[in-house]
């Protein structure tokens, strides 16, 4: 599939929920960047952004901030990377990423 454009904004929010930051955080955050600066766009100009920063506003309008993070491997800000599970002895299998698995 083809990737998706994103630009600094976008990355800077990616990253952010990789730190921590929960989805509806984020696209709160993505949602007030593109209401403040989407007006100061000249005509049919776009920044890099534009689509990332739109969908963020939606989910936020609609309440379904937790889907956020799923669009980030449309946008290449996310990898598939698989997750193994051994027996460690413990009362739930302990994750692992297993050279098998690439």
């Amino acid at each position: 599939p083809k990737r998706l454009p994103c630009g600094p904004a976008a990355k800077a929010i990616a990253t952010a929920v990789a730190h921590g930051v929960n989805e509806k955080e984020a696209c709160a955050i993505g949602r007030a960047f593109w209401e403040e600066f989407s007006p100061l766009l000249a005509g049919d100009s776009k920044p890099k952004s534009a689509h990332f920063l739109s969908l963020a506003t939606r989910l936020s309008e609609t309440g379904h901030e937790e889907r956020f993070s799923e669009s980030f491997k449309s946008y290449g800000l996310a990898a598939d990377i698989p997750i193994s599970h051994v027996d460690v002895g413990l009362k739930s299998a302990h994750p692992i990423l297993a050279i098998s698995d690439t």
